[in-house]
Parts: C-alpha cells; structure tokens; sequence
C-alpha cells in the first residue's frame, strides 16, 4: 500500500465475541487478548478508524466483568490527543441517534471505533436497548445500522470525507433473516443514498447469514444494491479475508471472519486475520480501495481432523483397547500440529498455549465409542476443550446407511458443542410451537410475536420478553376496542 495524505484507512474487524467462555480458567480471556491486539494494531499502524461488523460481545447481557473489560480496553487504544483526520458531513443524528464521539467537547476520543450490532449483541426489551448503547452513551464507540421497524427500513448513511476521498458506510445491525429477506421481497428498504453517489466509494456493513439455512434464512448477496463497492459481511465466522467479486452486481465482499472461536468446526480453525482497508481519493489498479491482511497471532491455536474408522484402519470391531490406542496416538498427533502452527504465527518463540483439538470419528455400530471422562482426563493439562467446557475432544458420527431398517430413530449427531446442541434444541421446541399456532391460531395474539419473545426469552435472556410481548399486545388490543366505542370500564 502506498497511503496519501488523502487516503481513509479503516481496520476492519468482526464477531470478536467478547467474554465468551470468560468462567474458563484457560480460555477466559482469550477474547479480551485478542481484541487488545486487533486495537493495537490499528494504534501501530495509524489508521483513521476502526469498523467493527456486530457481535462485539457475545451476549447481549455481558457480564459487569466483560462489559468493564471491553470499557478498559477502548480507553486504553481509543482516548487521546491524536487529532481526527476526517469529517462527517451526513445527519449524524440520523446515522447514531447523536453526534459522533470525537466531536463532543468533553470527550478526548482519538482512534473513533463504529460499529453494528450482531444478532448475539442486538438491543432487547421494550426500550430496546444492548451493550453498544452503553459504549455509546460513554463516548466509546459510534454505534449505528439500529433499526426501528422491520418493514420501513431507512439505512442513511455515514459520510465521511477526508481531503479529496469520499466514503459512505451503509449500516444494518443484525435483523432476523427472515424478516429481513422479506423486507427486501416486499422493498420494504429505503437506500437514502445521496444524488452524487458515484463520488464516492459507498461501502456496506450488513450481519447476516450469508449462506443459505433455508431458502429464506440467510442475505442473497444479489438483494444488495448494485450501487455498493464493498459489502464488509459480518456473522460468518470463516475468514475470507481477500475481496470476492459478486459477477452479478460487481461489488465486493470481504469477510474478515472471527477472530475467536466459538465452535470447533474446519471454518473456525482457518488462519485468522482482521484487514486495514485503504480508501483513495482515485483509482489505482482499477479501484479506489484495498485491503492489506493483518495476521492475528494472539488466536488460540486449533486443529480438526476426520477419521472413518473402517475404512483408514485395520482396526476390528470390538477391539476396543486398539481403538483407544489409536485415537489417542491420533489427538497427539494433532496437538504436535497445533504447536507448529503457533511456532509459525508466532516467531518470536513465546509459549504456546493450550490448544483446542477437535477429532471427528466416523464409524458403524459394530465399533465402540471408549469413555469419553477417562480419556479426556489423560488431556487435561495439554488441550483446551474438554466435554466439562461444552466441546468434547472426539466426537462420533454413526453412518446413516448401516443402520437396521427396522431402527426407527437413527442416533444423533453428536456435535460436541454444548452451545450447539442447546441452539438445535431451541429451534426444535420453536418449531413444534410454530407448527402448533398454526393449526390452532390464536385470534388475539400474532404468532410471530409469540415465537418471537420465546426466542428472546431462550436465547437473549431476556427475562421480560414475554410479558411485555402479552403486555404491549393486550394494551394495543383494549385501545382499539375503545376506538370503535366499547366503553373502558368493560374491559
């Protein structure tokens, strides 16, 4: 990169998930380490902001450790003398509901950090409010992409100009997918887009499933604007760091991934990076931007690995001591790799710390699993992830084609993931609700709002979701009544 005086540099980053597994005596911090090294990096290397793409925290009730951990952590990189190099010439009521944070008096902010929220840090409650909130009522961050309505959505955005380059960052913070693919079906989504929008590199920031669930649980990237230069996807935690050209609309997408693990999966395990994307005043190479990868070496190391049983091995059917054997030959084999990937991201020779391994077995019914507690425990001091924390060393996966076709029910699919496994049970109990209303509606009760506070109920510990959904529902329900007569000392 060859930066003028001219030029816009953002580091990028996502999904940092904050205070994830923070009871963890091994893991507790590793989120908090690696944040610190994402806002030092954008502090070394002088970039004029940071822009974060949701899921900050990882839940949107932080504990009062992770919340003043994340408070620390932007006073320490964010607060300071450094003058601000840009301007914002748009409605900055309309883009954060207030002005920005550097131009407030009392505030001495001098590394300006916006961010969206992510569906695990949204607002909740009758007030709607959630962690962002607070960062940004203590001058903190700049939080933008809130939306108020779910079928009127105006997305304004921040236009920011530094000498001659001109950018406009579009925003919207995690919507559940469904409704906003229907929001995009029905062009229920206003771009408020100024008139002289080809001045200016116009770029997104959108949390949302980019692949397909369902067919409508997920963001085609085709519904964006074609008007866009670069969508920054947030929520899909593989990091595809390098721009991917959409041929249709002709932007491009970069998804920087998380920089924390959350689950053990193969897109977990990729590299980690976070980006400095440099924005010019005029083309170079055929566009106004680039990115320049950033490795993160703070991440916790991790390996997965696959193995069918029957099919890579000699080893017989109820030799259960030749199965141990090899399974635990195979995990020491992993943390081996898991060494030398920390060795390579991290040449300066610190220590690395305890990995996380993730074996996947696959084999028929004529095999033995072996004792999950006893095996592990021979592991406790040299891996991260055990079954106590939520995620098991080695899973299993029984092959669907062996099973009697007599055997009504095959057995699960054992993830591993204590979170995992919660979310599907989630999703289960909602969907046999969801079948339920449908075949017995309710007449005063809108169903998706019903499924809706469950949801934020379960999932958002949000205490008051269902009763303020009954409260404000029986509330509206008794005003409409009394506008068309009925008298109110009958209700």
């Amino acid at each position: 990169m060859d930066p003028s005086k001219d030029s816009l540099s953002i580091m990028i980053a996502t999904d940092i998930h904050l205070g994830y597994q923070e009871q963890d005596p091994t893991r507790g911090t590793d989120s908090f380490n690696t944040f610190r090294e994402i806002l030092r990096h954008a502090k070394n290397h002088k970039v004029d902001m940071v822009l974060l793409g949701g899921d900050l925290f990882h839940e949107n009730k932080p504990s009062l450790y992770t919340l003043n951990e994340a408070i620390k952590l932007l006073h320490e990189f964010t607060v300071g003398d450094k003058k601000i190099n840009f301007k914002i010439s748009s409605d900055q009521y309309k883009n954060f509901g207030r002005r920005v944070n550097y131009s407030d008096p009392n505030s001495n902010t001098a590394l300006p950090v916006f961010s969206i929220h992510g569906n695990h840090d949204d607002p909740t409650g009758a007030k709607r409010v959630g962690p962002l909130d607070i960062l940004s009522s203590s001058d903190l961050i700049n939080y933008f992409g809130k939306i108020n309505k779910v079928d009127d959505i105006e997305v304004y955005p921040i236009t920011i100009e530094k000498g001659s380059t001109k950018l406009n960052i579009f925003g919207i913070g995690n919507v559940r997918d469904e409704r906003l693919h229907r929001a995009f079906i029905n062009n229920q989504v206003t771009w408020c887009k100024p008139d002289n929008i080809n001045d200016y590199v116009n770029l997104m920031v959108i949390h949302q499933n980019r692949v397909p669930h369902s067919p409508k649980n997920y963001i085609p990237e085709n519904m964006l604007p074609e008007f866009l230069d670069i969508v920054f996807w947030g929520h899909e935690h593989d990091c595809r760091i390098l721009p991917e050209t959409n041929s249709q609309r002709k932007f491009d997408v970069i998804q920087p991934g998380s920089p924390v693990a959350t689950s053990l999966c193969d897109g977990e395990a990729i590299t980690k990076y976070v980006g400095i994307l440099e924005i010019y005043d005029k083309p170079r190479k055929g566009k106004k931007y680039e990115i320049k990868p950033i490795l993160l070496s703070t991440v916790r190391p991790m390996v997965i690995d696959s193995i069918d049983i029957k099919r890579e091995t000699d080893i017989s059917p109820g030799d259960d001591k030749a199965l141990e054997t090899f399974l635990r030959s195979k995990v020491n084999e992993m943390i081996v790799r898991a060494q030398e990937l920390w060795n390579e991201n991290n040449p300066d020779g610190e220590n690395p710390p305890l990995p996380l391994i993730r074996l996947n077995v696959e084999m028929s019914r004529e095999y033995n699993r072996i004792r999950t507690s006893l095996f592990e425990q021979e592991f406790k001091n040299r891996i991260a992830n055990s079954d106590s924390n939520g995620q098991k060393i080695v899973t299993y996966h029984y092959k669907e084609a062996e099973r009697s076709q007599n055997q009504r029910f095959v057995a699960p699919l054992d993830f591993g993931d204590e979170e995992i496994s919660q979310k599907n049970a989630t999703y289960f109990v909602i969907g046999q609700l969801a079948k339920t209303l449908k075949e017995k509606p309710s007449h005063f009760f809108p169903e998706n709002g019903i499924l809706n506070s469950i949801d934020l109920y379960v999932n958002k510990n949000d205490e008051n979701a269902v009763r303020d959904f009954f409260d404000s529902t029986r509330e509206h329900m008794k005003n409409h009544l009394i506008n068309h007569g009925i008298p109110e000392n009958s209700l």
